[in-house]
């Protein structure tokens, strides 16, 4: 029918500031075991205030705690899947996998 439609689509980004950099220590933080059924030992090896947070494989929130130092046990009904913990310090972030499998 010789139809024809143009656009024309202008995006400006701007750099941040003041914000810190986040970095990532995949050391700060243990899970076993793991495989796991439905608990498992979080070892958070920093010494200050951390947090777990723990998404499905759709990245939808499952489970969030605050952390002790040292050995902290979570105990948690999840379907068999795999899931990623999301580790928190200050100013240090870490993800690993988990794999539960009832």
């Amino acid at each position: 029918n010789g139809c024809r439609y143009d656009a024309t689509f202008t995006q400006t980004v701007n750099n941040c500031q003041g914000i810190s950099e986040l970095k990532s220590d995949v050391n700060e933080f243990s899970i076993y075991p793991n495989p796991a059924e439905s608990s498992f030992i979080v070892n958070n090896k920093n010494s200050g205030a951390s947090e777990l947070v723990i998404y499905d494989g759709l990245g939808k929130m499952v489970y969030r705690t605050e952390l002790h130092p040292g050995e902290n046990k979570i105990v948690i009904q999840l379907k068999s899947g795999v899931y990623f913990c999301q580790w928190k310090g200050e100013n240090l972030s870490a993800t690993k996998k988990l794999i539960i499998s009832k």
